[in-house]
């Protein structure tokens, strides 16, 4: 037998490690010296260990490798598992990939303007929402009456979310007559259709691309256009309307009240969060 340290040399293995894996019930020594605490291995715990480090290599977490190690796990099971870590080395590669783009986009912005980009764009998911709605064509002043008159239905039927409004700009292109917009307030129940009024239920999405924007809605404009172009640095596609997220606004209240989280008297401190849904590479239609 050879004492740990000698184990140690042999497998290339750290006494630390090795301590740790008798710790865990991994790979015990063949004996302790009762009297000195000495441990002990055997040449052909070796094997068990090599394959431990091998599995190791592979990704695999302890409490996995622990199975893999048992003789009676099957052929199939060891076949299987190594196919889920195959398909989580895949995932992670991707996400990887992703990362990368985005590291070398924002690297251009600095080349670009020799200063830090001031706009930081995030992906996350969405998740469906039950809305009220008002969907139409309108002119930029338009928009704000709608808000209102949906505000006020909301408020009269007590189902308002605690949860901030939006806008969907549902026209694939601008245009300086009228655009398809849809105007929508967070319910917390299906409402019975009412005129224009109508429940709606808004799709989630696995990405939207975010950016934050403060100030006047003078500046959208501005802040939609760094938006678009982080998309299309980043190899992204569009796959949705545009929307626009109202997270600190102005509102009269005549017939409604809303939380005063969301409100403010002042354009300077409105905060607007625009979200486009994108997708990976190229998609094969915009919805």
């Amino acid at each position: 037998m050879f004492r740990i340290g000698e184990f140690s040399r042999f497998s290339r293995v750290s006494v630390k490690m090795l301590r740790h894996y008798d710790k865990v019930g991994l790979l015990s020594p063949a004996w302790v010296d009762p009297a000195t605490g000495y441990r002990y291995y055997r040449a052909e715990q070796l094997l068990r260990l090599n394959r431990l480090v091998a599995l190791k290599d592979l990704g695999f977490r302890l409490e996995q490798i622990a199975g893999l190690l048992d003789e009676a796990v099957s052929t199939e099971q060891i076949r299987g598992m190594l196919k889920l870590r195959r398909a989580e080395l895949e995932a992670t590669l991707q996400e990887t990939v992703a990362q990368l783009a985005q590291v070398e986009a924002r690297l251009a912005q600095f080349e670009q303007t020799e200063s830090p980009p001031r706009d930081d764009v995030v992906l996350r998911a969405s998740a469906p929402q039950m809305m009220a709605s008002i969907r139409q064509p309108v002119g930029g002043d338009d928009v704000t009456a709608l808000f209102e008159e949906l505000e006020t239905y909301v408020a009269r039927q007590r189902t308002r979310a605690p949860l901030p409004p939006l806008l969907i700009y549902h026209d694939g292109e601008f245009s300086e007559q009228a655009e398809e917009v849809e105007v929508l307030v967070p319910i917390q129940k299906p409402l019975p259709p009412h005129g224009r009024i109508a429940s709606c239920e808004l799709p989630g999405h696995e990405m939207m691309a975010c950016l934050i924007h403060t100030g006047g809605y003078e500046g959208l404009p501005h802040a939609f256009a760094v938006l678009l172009g982080w998309i299309e640095r980043n190899g992204f596609t569009i796959v949705g309307p545009v929307r626009e997220l109202y997270l600190c606004f102005g509102a009269d209240q005549q017939d409604y009240t809303l939380p005063e989280a969301y409100l403010t008297q002042h354009a300077t401190e409105f905060v607007t969060e625009l979200q486009i849904p994108v997708a990976s590479g190229k998609a094969e239609s915009r919805k």
